[in-house]
């Protein structure tokens, strides 16, 4: 079965892409035996002439790696040649993210067996992460949340740290119940919201890290989805962030790829701890309004199509602060019931249903709220302003 595709922009003859995956959590479990070693899975794809790669796994050899909810945890590396000597560890160029890739988003699998990972990979959208080397970025598709990650590029490297057998890791300490931001009621009284969390959907968050000797920061090219095990509605939100719990782990790694260098902490997510708490107030996502229409009242949607934006501060770890994504989707979405008349404004000019950002307006007001920021934004972009 293929677990990862993609490409290597203008690869080198001889290059490769090397694949640790983590073992994943038992569903009964909320975090890793501390002290124990993890037991990681080595995969290794050859690049094909035109950049492509394909990494494949016997069914078999994933049970274990992937959990009841068809995500597995992955440490990706792209290793190119940089002169005509293939293979030469000496002279490499490495490209390494952290990101999950997910067989299938619905439903659970209350045991996860080889033949059920092998049917639910054939119905799958393979996930892919495509290496740009010149420009230091990978783009990482998980099928639910499109992610760019700024994947840190090394010209040479120490050998063991580019062979993934040399990788070992261990968890630490558990961090319970961080608070997650990851989807604003950006609306008005007449115009209030009911957030909606599903079970199975899943949240793609931030890692930080710890090279060793130096202080914590947010880890660059580095996420990892992790599903909700419940549902749950909060209802008549106005202006306040939608907020989780989620579970973090430390982990120790030594000569494992990726940022950080060699030796290096990791907090990591591990698991959701509860749905929908209290909603909080906070800084107001901005974006460049495309368009916007009227609306009556007794006018209602759903928001449940493409990804949600990326909250660039949506995990407080205490050390340091990292971002938090959940895609729009029927089971991840927020619903409008209008009772007076509104404006509703867009960030996408083909509509609301493909616009990251919709916000409900009393009728009469501008656009852009009380923001005025000196340059707009993409669609794909953000800058919070406070209203």
């Amino acid at each position: 079965m293929t677990l990862l595709a993609g490409r290597i922009v203008d690869s080198a003859p001889g290059s490769r892409v090397e694949v640790l995956v983590f073992p994943a959590l038992p569903a009964s479990r909320d975090f890793y035996p501390v002290g124990v070693d993890l037991d990681m899975k080595s995969l290794t794809a050859q690049v094909a002439q035109d950049g492509t790669y394909r990494v494949q796994a016997p069914a078999k050899d994933l049970v274990g790696y992937v959990d009841r909810f068809g995500i597995s945890d992955l440490l990706v590396t792209a290793i190119q040649p940089t002169d005509d000597t293939a293979g030469d560890e000496a002279a490499v160029t490495t490209q390494s993210v952290q990101a999950s890739a997910r067989l299938a988003p619905q439903p659970a699998l209350e045991q996860v067996t080889a033949r059920l990972l092998a049917a639910r990979a054939q119905a799958a959208t393979v996930s892919s992460i495509i290496f740009d080397a010149a420009t230091g970025i990978a783009r990482v598709a998980t099928g639910e949340h499109p992610f760019t990650a700024e994947a840190p590029t090394s010209a040479t490297v120490d050998a063991a740290a580019s062979r993934a057998g040399a990788c070992r890791i261990t968890p630490k300490d558990k961090h319970y119940g961080r608070a997650e931001r990851f989807m604003y009621a950006d609306n008005w009284k007449g115009a209030k919201y009911l957030f909606t969390q599903s079970k199975g959907t899943s949240h793609t968050l931030g890692i930080a890290v710890k090279p060793e000797g130096k202080n914590w920061s947010a880890s660059a090219g580095s996420t990892k989805s992790i599903a909700n095990k419940d549902t749950d509605t909060l209802d008549k939100q106005v202006g306040k962030w939608a907020r989780n719990k989620v579970n973090y782990q430390d982990f120790y790694m030594r000569f494992c790829p990726g940022p950080g260098g060699i030796e290096r902490t990791e907090r990591r997510p591990t698991s959701q701890h509860s749905l929908l708490v209290k909603s909080a107030k906070g800084q107001r996502p901005f974006f460049a309004t495309a368009d916007c229409q009227p609306v009556g009242t007794n006018y209602a949607k759903t928001k449940s199509e493409v990804s949600n934006a990326s909250v660039s501060a949506g995990v407080n770890l205490g050390v340091v602060s990292v971002s938090a994504q959940s895609g729009f989707s029927d089971g991840s979405s927020w619903s409008v019931d209008v009772s007076r008349r509104s404006k509703m404004c867009f960030s996408n000019i083909e509509g609301p249903a493909q616009s990251r950002y919709v916000r409900f307006m009393k009728r009469g007001n501008k656009a852009s709220g009380s923001c005025r920021p000196a340059r707009a934004t993409s669609d794909t972009g953000q800058r919070g302003c406070t209203t």
